[in-house]
């Protein structure tokens, strides 16, 4: 039953940046952090995710502090994005149970992408849609809507 017991993290209490068990979030300066070693790397697109999780730890710091925040528009292909930049470039910076485990969750989640596209495509295929226009319908909600 432990296998199916939430994890540790999840009870909702605050996780500090030395919790091994906890889940923190990446403050502002370790997604500057990752920008720059996504920038090093000659990555733009993940450079462009970190910022854009830059500016949510931004906000989130601004909301903590009684401030005004300005949201930004949710994209989920920008936060699959920058949560990927995080794990490929954030180092020290993930989560003590995630560091060992990092290219294998970089993998599923590329994975993850073309297995939504086969499904979608798959099922516009099924509804009389032909399969380019299927194929090419996928890819496009997959990469642009997330």
């Amino acid at each position: 039953m432990a296998a199916l017991a939430s994890p540790s993290w999840a009870d909702g209490t605050a996780a500090t940046a030395d919790d091994s068990e906890g889940l923190p979030q990446l403050t502002v300066d370790e997604w500057r952090e990752v920008q720059a070693a996504a920038e090093a790397a000659g990555d733009t697109e993940a450079a462009e995710a970190a910022e854009y999780g830059k500016t949510v730890a931004e906000n989130q710091a601004k909301a903590k502090a009684g401030k005004l925040v300005v949201v930004p528009l949710l994209v989920p292909t920008l936060i699959k994005k920058a949560v990927k930049a995080a794990l490929k470039y954030g180092g020290h910076k993930v989560p003590k149970p995630l560091r060992p485990y990092t290219n294998k969750i970089l993998d599923v989640l590329d994975n993850a992408e073309a297995w939504e596209e086969a499904a979608l495509t798959t099922g516009f295929m099924s509804v009389g849609i032909p399969p380019d226009v299927s194929q090419q319908a996928a890819h496009w909600i997959v990469v642009f809507v997330g």
